[in-house]
């Protein structure tokens, strides 16, 4: 479905906020929301089953070949990769992605790197005096496997990447390197 084209008076807004962490525990399932600040959207969070070690991560990681959405309007790639090494500290046994197979927390692991190295590729490319035309010829990024394996899906995860660079809380300081 197209989300652009959902009629408003068919949305049901959200009954329960809550800002960084909400627990669920009816005594034999605990479920707890745990945000974990902007990344791929303005409201990323995910769900996790601490006794299960299971963690719904939404669009935060994918495991299949169509890459994933790095050009939401919203997106801070510093903040993303920053969530998916926190996700990774707690203890995972299952990883349920919006999109392809489950995972581990090596799927976590993999989708940061991938990320965080077209992040600093197109940053210090950007501030080299690259064209995005140039980057999309010249970031390297086959060694990410699963996650670049469609070359025009990665082009085009490059070309969103330029065009929101210059947006990002770190764009004025570093190489891209988030470490």
């Amino acid at each position: 479905m197209d989300q652009t084209k959902i009629k408003l008076e068919h949305l049901e807004l959200p009954s329960i906020r809550f800002l960084d962490h909400l627990i669920f525990d009816d005594g034999q399932h605990r479920v707890e929301l745990i945000k974990y600040g902007q990344a791929h959207t303005k409201g990323d969070g995910v769900a996790y089953l601490p006794a299960e070690g299971i963690v719904f991560v939404g669009d935060l990681a994918v495991n299949w070949t169509h890459g994933n959405n790095l050009s939401d309007q919203d997106v801070r790639y510093i903040g993303w990769i920053r969530a998916l090494d926190n996700i990774a500290q707690l203890p995972i046994k299952t990883v349920v992605p919006a999109h392809g197979d489950l995972g581990d927390v090596d799927l976590l692991r993999r989708q940061r790197d991938f990320i965080a190295d077209m992040w600093k590729q197109v940053k210090q490319g950007l501030k080299a005096g690259k064209s995005s035309a140039e980057l999309k010829k010249t970031v390297q990024l086959t060694r990410h496997g699963i996650f670049a394996a469609d070359p025009q899906e990665t082009e085009d995860e490059i070309e969103s990447m330029c065009d929101r660079a210059r947006t990002q809380p770190d764009w004025d300081f570093g190489d891209g390197n988030p470490e």
